[in-house]
């Protein structure tokens, strides 16, 4: 996955889209794709506690943010 999120931020989203900043969510406990927006920059926001209903259970969803450095 990670040279996929790559390929697609480096090669479509910055150059053909104009992106300079984006913010994403992983659900809480997904620490692949923590791990694969941290290593492309991406930095903690927060973690937002029962943010979302998954079949039935609360789960807690982080955001993390993204600035291009110029």
């Amino acid at each position: 996955m990670s040279d996929a999120f790559k390929t697609v931020l480096q090669q479509w989203a910055i150059p053909r889209m104009g992106v300079r900043r984006m913010a994403v969510t992983a659900l809480d406990g997904n620490k692949g794709s923590v791990r694969v927006f941290e290593k492309h920059g991406f930095k903690l926001r927060e973690t937002i506690e029962d943010a979302l209903d998954v079949r039935g259970t609360k789960r807690g969803v982080h955001v993390l943010d993204w600035r291009l450095e110029e």
